[in-house]
């Protein structure tokens, strides 16, 4: 269905999180610019070329004059109103008060969303009727701004009352009317609101996610799982915390798995710092929209836990020059025996195989977690590390030559998966972390990867057939970024790697099935991530990508071989 959400600005993180939600259906929604006359033309323009009208309702919105205008045309026009309650404090307008609304104020859940994606599917069967006597030009337009005296009284009433939304509209229309003063400064005031309006912003959405985790925290079954929320949310929003759920949550639930900012976070590189991301931000939105990007998919026992053993190697003594040997270790850096076995696969859509499978893989090693923001700083940190060309694969020449360093990562945090990291930059750390830790360490092949994940039988999930929410980050998690990789231990593989499923994609050593095997050849990538549906998070549906992208969504892990590295 073609459907045009109107909302206020304050309002546009949670109105990108929806738009994102209603995946399956044509969505335009402004970018809220105020651009004058003509920008209401277009709103007009998409008005008609829409089938149904999405008003998200919060006090602001149901005040704002553009929002009602929207409204006003859309209802003229006929077309079917949809209420999306997004704030609990809203007086609903008299108009819409007959008008089933959805209930979207506790924060974006799965019931809302069926109850609004159900209303729609009902209303996709109703013919939408034009009316015989559609707006008038006069009603599209805005009646022309007199003086700038009138708009500058106008908007400092709006933001006396908390409307910043509204003092906005009034400045950038008296500015894009042309109106000037001799002593006034209009942009300084459009700054001023413009900032306030950005703050009350951040704080709407700080309190959104807030009041679902503190409802999560309040039942003793979902506690743990609030509590780890909350340590994600502290990192954005550190001084928000009204119910103080740092005390309810205790110091043995907030014994905090990884450092919040000033709090022991391992040091980095300057200018490689990795920079936090609201976690609805409205530019993150677009931006984070990875697999929209992605090529046509082609579709044991833990090792013993007494001290030591689980990170035999992550303290190995690392050579150095001259004979003398030195500690070297990785946080988190853990291994999983993955035993000699038969794999069974399907290799339907591959280039160059059909049908089911079967192939014996030899043992390995494999890390348990993918590689961390706090594992890659220290190869970035390390003077013989990330800058030294030793370690890297020939085809990466040219593609140094134009990036001399690392990108920062999309989220931070020690502990969350690493990604914006190229297939040479992940090969690069294998090597290094190889020659420093005296081991043959690499990249998984394809078929690693999925023995690893999947052991000896030919389960879909990592945990089994059934796809289990509480068991990984997917797209159906609305959790829209990455999470610490210790966080769902219940989703372990049967060798006990974690995270093999969501979160981030994964780097593969071996080239794209059916590929020349050149170094500069696509590569292969394994188990979806944060923004993927859960059918591509099963075990054996991969992507082929070149070497040289990049993602919000793609990070890495390690095999540890003893026999020779081939592919």
């Amino acid at each position: 269905m073609k459907l045009f959400v109107s909302y206020a600005r304050v309002d546009k993180p949670y109105c990108v999180q929806i738009v994102r939600a209603l995946t399956g259906h044509d969505i335009w929604y402004d970018q809220r610019l105020f651009a004058g006359t003509n920008w209401w033309h277009e709103i007009y323009r998409r008005l008609e070329w829409c089938e149904g009208f999405l008003w998200l309702l919060s006090p602001e919105s149901v005040r704002s004059t553009a929002c009602l205008r929207e409204f006003n045309l859309a209802h003229s026009l006929g077309r079917i109103v949809f209420p999306l309650l997004i704030h609990p404090e809203t007086e609903v307008p008299e108009a819409l008060r007959d008008i089933h609304h959805v209930d979207f104020s506790r924060g974006l859940q799965q019931d809302a969303l069926d109850s609004l994606l159900r209303s729609i599917e009902a209303a996709e069967h109703v013919a939408v009727q034009p009316p015989a006597n559609g707006p008038r030009s006069v009603d599209i337009v805005d009646a022309p701004v007199k003086d700038l005296e009138q708009s500058i009284r106008e908007a400092t009433r709006a933001m006396q009352g908390g409307q910043f939304d509204e003092a906005v509209y009034l400045l950038r229309r008296a500015r894009a009317a042309g109106h000037s003063s001799r002593f006034v400064d209009l942009d300084a005031v459009l700054a001023e609101a413009e900032a306030r309006l950005k703050r009350v912003s951040r704080q709407r959405e700080a309190e959104r996610e807030y009041r679902q985790i503190a409802a999560l925290v309040g039942l003793d079954s979902t506690r743990r799982l609030g509590c780890e929320a909350f340590q994600a949310f502290r990192e954005q929003y550190p001084g928000h915390d009204p119910e103080d759920l740092a005390s309810l949550c205790g110091p043995d639930l907030l014994a905090l798995s990884f450092p919040l900012p000033g709090e022991g976070e391992p040091p980095q590189a300057e200018g490689t710092r990795a920079a936090g991301v609201p976690l609805s931000a409205s530019g993150a939105g677009e931006s984070m929209r990875d697999d929209d990007l992605f090529l046509q998919g082609v579709g044991g026992e833990v090792l013993s836990e007494r001290p030591g053993a689980a990170t035999e190697g992550a303290r190995a003594l690392a050579p150095v020059r001259g004979g003398r040997t030195q500690p070297f270790s990785l946080p988190l850096l853990e291994w999983c025996e993955v035993t000699a076995g038969h794999l069974h696969w399907s290799a339907a859509g591959e280039n160059g195989g059909s049908g089911p499978q079967q192939r014996r893989v030899a043992a390995f090693r494999i890390s348990r977690y993918p590689v961390t923001n706090a594992q890659f700083a220290v190869f970035v940190q390390d003077p013989q590390g990330y800058a030294k060309g030793r370690w890297w694969p020939p085809a990466a020449g040219d593609w140094r030559v134009q990036n001399p360093g690392p990108r920062p990562a999309t989220f931070s945090n020690a502990q969350r998966p690493r990604e914006q990291v190229t297939w040479y930059e992940a090969m690069a750390f294998c090597n290094w972390l190889g020659d420093r830790l005296g081991l043959g360490v690499s990249l998984p092949t394809s078929l690693q990867w999925m023995r690893a994940a999947r052991g000896d039988d030919q389960r879909r999930f990592p945990w089994g057939d059934e796809f289990d929410l509480l068991r990984c980050n997917v797209r159906e998690s609305f959790i829209r970024m990455t999470t610490q990789v210790s966080r769902y231990r219940e989703g372990a593989s049967p060798c006990g790697a974690q995270d093999m499923a969501g979160n981030v994609w994964e780097w593969c050593r071996d080239a794209q099935p059916g590929g020349k095997g050149a170094s500069g050849s696509k590569r292969l990538i394994h188990g979806g991530s944060f923004l993927s549906e859960a059918e591509r998070a099963v075990i054996d549906f991969r992507y082929a990508l070149a070497p040289e992208r990049h993602h919000a969504s793609i990070g890495f892990r390690l095999v540890q071989m003893t026999g020779p590295l081939k592919g």
